[in-house]
């Protein structure tokens, strides 16, 4: 690593990342007992300017993945960032409008 230079070699979170797509699944896929996508519109209620909290009941991860469930129980602060990109990504592939999608880049959205 060449210090003088300024380079600096990034890391990639190999689990971070991992569940960052397993979080990005459970949200487009968990369904209720009905049948319903119960985020669904939740995520698509993101795109309003006062919304920015995506709020997630621990035993619907628990029912759709025990590991995923397991995993963010063991190293939450580690993984939230992901998550919370997860969410992000989920936002902006839930916006019909390309100006929605241009804000949802530049918001903060976060997953309680």
């Amino acid at each position: 690593m060449n210090v003088a230079a300024g380079t600096v070699q990034q890391v990639e979170d190999v689990d971070g990342v991992r569940i960052q797509a397993e979080f990005s699944r459970f949200l487009k896929e968990f369904t209720d007992e009905n049948g319903v996508r119960i985020y669904e519109s939740a995520i698509a209620a993101l795109v309003e300017p006062e919304r920015n909290t995506l709020y997630v009941d621990m035993r619907h991860v628990h029912s759709y993945s025990a590991t995923l469930y397991g995993t963010i129980e063991l190293q939450f602060y580690k993984l939230y960032p992901y998550i919370c990109e997860a969410l992000q990504l989920a936002v902006i592939d839930s916006c019909t409008e390309d100006a929605d999608r241009q804000r949802m880049h530049k918001k903060e959205v976060y997953v309680s």
